[in-house]
């Protein structure tokens, strides 16, 4: 078996194996029936693995822009991402959300909800069934409750990481007006100039 991690040198085996254990146990239970973006949530949750430095500022990143993807939109943030940093906030969204499933209604949710789905129930009716909850205001509601902590310590260096997610989207965009009033506007509010002086400042509104 192949894997970019294998090719670039830095694989992690227990890794891999725990990701792709999630999408034989989602796709086996539902005959993928399953959500797509609650599969690759539950790969990334199984992994048990840290996740690095850039993941926690692409969240905040993305919370301080406004770009927070909605439990219905995750799927499409996979398939149809607007852009690479998208994608990475969806991965880590969907776990969030998984997460939060586990702590609040132990493990045996996942499987649960896994025959809810193989019983052809859509998101909406599985959550309801399993959780006795709405589904708005349990599997995430608006912001998976499990990334709040994260969020917090992440903010005071949200801005100087507002800018650098920006400029990594650089080259796709870099004819777009707005996206060039957007750089602007992240390097005058802190982007470079924070960076150039080792601080983040202060989180806005704490």
């Amino acid at each position: 078996m192949d894997s970019p991690r294998t090719l670039a040198g830095s694989s992690n085996w227990e890794q891999i194996v725990r990701h792709e254990y999630g999408h034989v146990l989602a796709l086996g239970m539902t005959g993928k029936r399953v959500p797509f973006w609650f599969t690759e949530g539950l790969s990334v949750y199984l992994e048990q693995y840290p996740r690095s430095e850039d993941w926690e500022q692409n969240l905040a990143g993305a919370y301080l822009d406004g770009d927070i993807v909605g439990v219905d939109s995750l799927t499409i943030a996979f398939t149809r991402p607007k852009q690479f940093s998208q994608r990475l906030l969806a991965y880590h969204e969907s776990s969030l959300i998984i997460e939060d499933i586990v702590k609040e209604h132990g493990w045996e949710a996942i499987p649960r909800l896994l025959k809810a789905f193989h019983a052809g129930k859509d998101l909406d009716a599985a959550v309801s069934e399993v959780l006795r909850v709405s589904p708005r205001t349990s599997a995430s509601g608006p912001w998976p409750r499990s990334g709040k902590p994260r969020l917090r310590s992440s903010l005071a260096r949200a801005r100087p990481a507002r800018f650098q997610r920006l400029s990594q989207e650089w080259e796709a965009k870099s004819s777009d007006p707005e996206y060039l009033a957007l750089m602007a506007l992240a390097a005058f509010s802190g982007g470079r100039g924070e960076q150039g002086h080792g601080s983040g400042g202060p989180a806005p509104g704490t």
